[in-house]
């Protein structure tokens, strides 16, 4: 259990410190973002389950 936790801790600061360096203003989930003002629901739900990086597409 103390592995699983150790790894979690050190994933996480390294998101922390790669987001950091790339100078991004905020970091963005799901969860924040706006729905009513954004990409149609059927396009979002489509980017939410991510199958475009099976694709391959940009």
């Amino acid at each position: 259990m103390l592995h699983h936790a150790f790894f979690y801790l050190r994933q996480t600061r390294s998101r922390q410190t790669l987001a950091r360096q790339a100078g991004f203003p905020a970091i963005k989930t799901l969860e924040d973002y706006d729905f009513a003002t954004g990409a149609p629901r059927q396009r979002q739900q489509e980017l939410a389950g991510m199958a475009f990086l099976q694709r391959k597409e940009k």
